[in-house]
């Protein structure tokens, strides 16, 4: 006993002290359905051993015994967990605990206790099956290995565990979660009406601040359900409850319009409300916001729920670039060049086209990259060690592109986010930078501002990117960016403030409060612009501005909280000056509603009206006196309250030589309106501006790719828009958030109008069109046209087709032809419609639609062609060479050899198009001989007529002529196109000297012929005669 003891302490303090050595967790079948049952295998090794009552827990994550829907199954207690092979009940007894949702069910766990007649040597390695019966089945996916798949083990009788880690390997759940308990109602569900939508769900995964619920919302517009889309990336206020004051603090709201209406049908499939995240939301809460009306309406009457009507979740994404870097300078070799040599000679001219390179510079030939040593000219010495960066060294050819790599290398870590100065390990030669040149480190844009050598000041974090700390020796990349020669339309935003409303400034109000109307500075009849659309102030108290919205031909739209509110330069015309209410075009007087503080027009402003560009000469106070028809626009009327615009645009005040580097202007504060960093354009020459004293302009001269050039006095100078920004040339600007939860289905929703209600729901034989409120009717007859034909699908039609008998039609037109038989009609005309949908066809027609006429000949008891024949359509009849009347063969256009029978109406006899070409039958008579034109077959065949039913007799020569009858040699087919060819044989029944029976194909000899073709002649009784 006391042996046994110490043999169990060591064992026991070996499973503590050598842990789980491996553990792994298998499913089958691979991957695991979601919500299937599942069949688990835990496979572990424990170095120490173990012995009876020792446990192993087995963390599985996302697993569960629930309905997968987000609620909490049950737990199987007291061992009573099924056990498969290998391993089965005799080793191991098992219990499973059911996570909780809110722990997205990485809490669930199975606990195996080891029974007596575990195999308990160290290192052995164990194989436990919990068995698929056990229901236990996956909620959501799990990558391969994941780190939430971890194993434990407990020692019996020992307070101290092991601790918990990830197995060592684990199969994936190849699934992602589900919303549960979706639901969407609309009130009113009215199409075309703006409706209040309630939101509901419950999320299988925690929702972090920024994950965007994103409910797919087909045949729904943010526009007027007249046709037209409405906006894109539209604010959408969203509400906890409507009798609660101000934005849900759940989840923010915007809308994504669909594309596209479509005339009849619901459309814009991939509408989609997006609801971002405002707070962090554990798994399995039961979320409820309500989008209140006027902002978004169905197009057309829709089911509920419906099809394309589903729920699903994004992680929230980030903005990630892939910049284009500055194109490398190049030149070309003008020696080879060895896999170690060490002298680069480049083409001439060739170290200048580079910019030129200096010691320390790389260049790029092919792939290899090489660290310049020195510069001589054209000549350049390179490092002994030659590939640098991890290329290969490699012999290079004359004409070999060279290229001078603009990037560098940091010179020092970056270690502050807020660092605005650094250096590099070469600049000029290298990095290429210069001020207002954008450059890339890691994934961070950096704007250069000023450059002394190889020390760069920046402006960090632009472009949306964020500012992070880099290390020394960090690679530095020049990115290609370019302004954009484009002119400011007209004076930008003067001043600006913030909505400040406590909740989102809707698209029908009409006061405004704003976070400082001081600031603002606006007053009656000023223009403000928020987002994209301008407001006119009719009256102003304090913060609180009335107003008049969707000016400018601008749309109203819902805003934000917080917003941007801006003051603009512009007004409309008050009268001519003259008491007439429009601007006659040779007025020269202009009065406007409010110049200051509204236009700011000043002398020497240019303003627009329309598309006539005026310069203004003289102002008291809104009397402007104006030179009309500028910039080569032409004096026109204008009527009172027409738009007037402020342009940014002036004139040189002296000519300008191609060096100089002041520019005076006529006026900048109420004209051009540059600042320091704008870029102005004179000509084709882009300049920037460096400082500015009133109107006089420092400038940097040929930015851009442009020269410098002399101007004239009195030249235009125009402001360029986005003058403070580069514009970035980036191949991919966003990356949208991983979909952690897939689109499903919305459990529950309302549907939008009546459907076919009206129409008994179709009768339960068709499916409603919800968007037209009709019925679309199943078809019952497969093989052809057909329907049901009533409204409510109550009536079923016969099969259709082309009518037998018409009135005949003529489209009208010249050289149009008559057409007849064009119009289908149930059993084509030839039969009568029973209650059943099936047609009673007439006499000698046969088919579905009665759209065939019986073969001739035909009786039950010889079948078609009285039983001496083959029944073929039109159209197969003009294609058989031993169809009757026989055609000629070889057809042009076909290759000789060919065997296709001449169709009149189609060269190549294969017309489909003729009306009867396979509603009409023939037959093909049967024949104990050949048939056809060709050598040795005969031009009629043995049983003849429209039935078949009369037999030709034998044929023969006529012994009494000298001319060979059965030879039909170059004649005529009977009603044919052909002729025979050589060999070809008539047809001569009893050889002309008998009659034959055509019913029973047998002669007749006349008097002195016998044989079976009387063929013979008796001698005798023909000298008698």
């Amino acid at each position: 006993m006391a042996r046994r003891l110490v043999v169990v302490g060591c064992l026991l303090a070996l499973l503590v002290r050598g842990d789980i050595d491996y553990a792994e967790i298998s499913f089958y079948p691979p991957p695991p359905e979601k919500c299937a049952p599942t069949e688990i295998t835990l496979t572990f090794e424990i170095a120490g051993g173990l012995q009876h009552l020792d446990t192993v827990y087995f963390y599985l994550n996302q697993f569960t015994r629930g309905g997968c829907n987000n609620g909490n199954g049950g737990k199987i207690s007291d061992g009573l967990v099924l056990l498969g092979a290998p391993s089965g009940n005799d080793e191991w007894q098992a219990e499973y605990y059911e996570g909780s949702v809110d722990n997205m069910y990485n809490d669930s766990y199975i606990i195996l206790k080891a029974k007596y007649d575990v195999i308990g040597t160290a290192g052995y390695r164990h194989t436990v099956v919990i068995d698929a019966s056990n229901d236990i089945r996956p909620n959501c996916g799990s990558p391969a290995n994941s780190s939430l798949m971890r194993v434990k083990g407990f020692v019996y009788k020992d307070a101290k565990a092991q601790y918990i880690r990830p197995v060592n390997k684990s199969d994936a759940v190849d699934l992602t979660c589900y919303m549960t308990d979706t639901r969407l109602k609309f009130r009113p569900a009215i199409p075309k009406e703006s409706a209040q939508i309630e939101v509901r769900f419950r999320s299988a995964i925690h929702l972090y601040v920024g994950d965007r619920v994103r409910v797919q919302m087909a045949g729904w517009t943010s526009g007027k359900a007249d046709g037209i889309p409405g906006s894109d990336d539209y604010y959408v206020a969203v509400r906890d409850d409507l009798a609660v004051i101000g934005n849900s603090t759940w989840l923010s709201g915007s809308w994504e319009e669909g594309c596209c209406y479509e005339s009849h049908r619901a459309g814009f499939l991939n509408s989609t409300l997006v609801l971002t995240a405002l707070q962090y939301i554990r798994a399995g809460t039961t979320v409820e916001v309500i989008v209140p009306r006027q902002q978004l309406r169905p197009q057309c009457g829709m089911p509920g729920p419906y099809v394309n009507q589903t729920m699903s979740v994004r992680r929230a994404g980030q903005r990630v670039y892939e910049y284009v870097k500055k194109p490398y300078p190049e030149t070309t070799l003008d020696v080879a060049l060895t896999d170690s040599a060490t002298s680069v000679t480049l083409a001439t001219g060739g170290a200048a086209a580079l910019g030129p390179p200096v010691a320390n510079s790389y260049i790029l030939i092919g792939s290899e990259v090489i660290k310049v040593a020195s510069v001589s000219g054209d000549v350049l010495t390179v490092t002994s060690g030659r590939a640098q960066s991890g290329t290969t060294a490699a012999a290079h050819v004359i004409g070999a592109k060279v290229y001078l790599l603009t990037e560098s290398t940091l010179d020092g870590a970056i270690t502050s986010t807020t660092a605005t100065s650094f250096g590099v390990d070469l600049n000029t030669g290298g990095l290429g930078a210069a001020a207002n040149t954008y450059i890339l480190i890691g994934s961070e844009v950096l704007k250069v501002t000023a450059v002394s050598t190889n020390a760069l000041t920046v402006i960090r974090a632009q472009d949306g990117t964020t500012a992070t700390t880099h290390l020394d020796a960090a690679k530095v990349f020049l990115l290609k960016s370019n302004v954009k020669i484009e002119k400011e339309p007209y004076a930008r935003q003067i001043t600006e403030t913030t909505i400040n409303e406590g909740a989102a400034f809707s698209k029908s109000d009409t006061t405004l409060t704003v976070t400082s109307g001081t600031t603002l500075g606006a007053v009656a009849n000023s223009y403000i612009l928020i987002g994209s659309e301008k407001l006119l102030v009719s009256a102003v108290s304090t913060n609180d501005l009335t107003v008049t919205r969707a000016q400018d031909g601008t749309a109203a739209a819902a805003h934000a909280d917080g917003a941007k509110v801006f003051r603009i330069t512009e007004t409309t015309v008050s009268d001519a000056g003259d008491g007439n209410a429009n601007l006659a075009a040779a007025d020269t007087t202009l009065s406007v509603t409010l110049n200051d503080p509204g236009l700011f027009a000043a002398v020497n402003s240019y303003i627009r009206i329309g598309s006539e560009v005026m310069l203004v000469t003289a102002v008291s106070t809104n009397d402007l006196t104006v030179s009309r028809a500028q910039d080569g626009t032409t004096a026109v009327d204008h009527t009172d309250g027409s738009m007037i615009y402020r342009l940014t645009e002036s004139t040189l005040d002296g000519a300008l030589t191609d060096s100089a580097t002041t520019v005076n202007v006529d006026l900048n504060t109420a004209g051009l309106g540059a600042a320091a960093n704008s870029y102005i354009l004179i000509g084709s020459e882009v300049l920037l501006v460096t400082a500015v004293s009133t109107n006089a302009l420092t400038v940097t001269r040929g930015q851009h790719e442009t020269a410098a050039s002399a101007h004239l006095d009195g030249a235009k100078v125009f402001l360029l828009k986005d003058t403070l920004d580069h514009t970035m040339e980036i191949d991919a600007s966003y990356v949208s958030g991983v979909e952690v939860v897939a689109p499903r289905s919305i459990d529950e929703a309302n549907a939008i109008g009546d459907g076919c209600k009206s129409l008994g729901f179709c009768t339960g034989k068709g499916e409603c069109d919800h968007c037209t409120s009709t019925c679309r009717c199943p078809h019952a007859h497969s093989a052809v046209d057909n329907s049901y034909t009533s409204y409510s699908c109550e009536a079923i039609n016969c099969p259709t087709g082309m009518a037998w008998a018409d009135v005949p039609w003529h489209p009208g037109g010249a050289g149009d032809n008559t057409w007849a038989h064009y119009r289908r009609l149930p059993c084509s005309g030839a039969g009568l419609c029973t209650a059943a949908g099936k047609c009673s066809c007439f006499a000698n027609f046969f088919g579905p639609a009665c759209e065939r006429r019986v073969c001739p000949g035909g009786s039950a008891e010889t079948g078609d062609c009285s039983g001496h024949g083959t029944c073929a359509t039109m159209k197969q009849l003009s294609m058989l060479p031993n169809a009757l009347p026989l055609s000629k063969n070889n057809v042009s256009g076909f290759h000789a050899g060919d065997h296709v029978p001449y169709y009149e109406h189609h060269a190549h006899g294969r017309d489909d198009g003729t009306w009867d070409a396979m509603r009409l039958y023939g037959c093909v008579c049967d024949s104990s001989w050949p048939v056809g034109l060709g050598p040795g077959e005969t031009q009629e065949p043995e049983y003849f007529g429209p039935t078949c039913a009369a037999q030709h007799c034998p044929s023969g020569d006529d012994p009494m002529t000298a001319r060979d009858e059965t030879n039909c040699t170059g004649v005529l087919a009977k009603g044919g196109h052909g002729v025979g060819e050589p060999g070809n044989l008539c047809h001569v029944d009893c050889s002309n000297r008998g009659f034959c029976d055509h019913e029973t194909g047998q002669c007749k000899c006349f008097q002195g012929f016998y044989g079976h073709n009387c063929h013979y002649k008796d001698a005798l009784a023909v000298q008698i005669e």
